[in-house]
C-alpha cells in the first residue's frame, strides 16, 4: 500500500464540523420568555455524510473524498405557561402546499372513479 500524501484533504475536518452541528442547539433554539410564558423553538433536522478513499500501487495514485449535508426546517415550539407544557406545530408554506397537492390528487382519483362507475352502469343498462 502506498503512503498517504499529507497534502491530500481528509474527511476528518468535515466529520468534525458535522459533529459540532449535530447538537441539541441545532434542534432546540434558545428559550424566549415574556410575561411568564416561555417559548422553546424546535426544528426538524436531517443530516448525512459520507467519505471515500483509494490507492493504486501503479502510479502512486491516491483518492480521498468526503461530504456532508444538513437540512433544518421549523417544526414548532414548546410553550411553557402556568406550569404546563404544550406543543404548537409550525405550519410552513411547504407543508400547506404538500397537503393541498395530496387533497387535489385524492379528489381527482375520487371523481375519476365515479365517472368510471357511471359509464359501467350505462353500458350494463343498454
Amino acid at each position: 500500500m502506498t503512503e498517504r500524501d499529507p497534502q491530500q484533504p481528509t474527511a476528518a475536518p468535515i466529520l468534525e464540523r458535522l459533529q459540532r452541528l449535530m447538537s441539541t442547539a441545532t434542534v432546540y433554539g434558545e428559550p424566549v420568555e415574556c410575561d411568564g410564558v416561555t417559548v422553546i423553538p424546535a426544528a426538524r433536522v436531517i443530516a448525512g455524510g459520507g467519505g471515500g478513499s483509494g490507492a493504486d500501487e501503479g502510479e502512486h495514485r491516491h483518492g480521498d473524498g468526503g461530504g456532508a449535508g444538513l437540512i433544518a426546517r421549523p417544526a414548532g415550539a414548546f410553550i411553557v405557561a402556568d406550569g404546563r407544557v404544550t406543543w404548537k406545530p409550525a405550519i410552513t408554506l411547504e407543508t400547506v402546499a404538500v397537503f393541498a397537492l395530496m387533497a387535489a390528487a385524492w379528489l381527482g382519483r375520487r371523481s375519476r372513479g365515479r365517472r368510471t362507475d357511471r359509464r359501467q352502469v350505462r353500458t350494463h343498462a343498454a
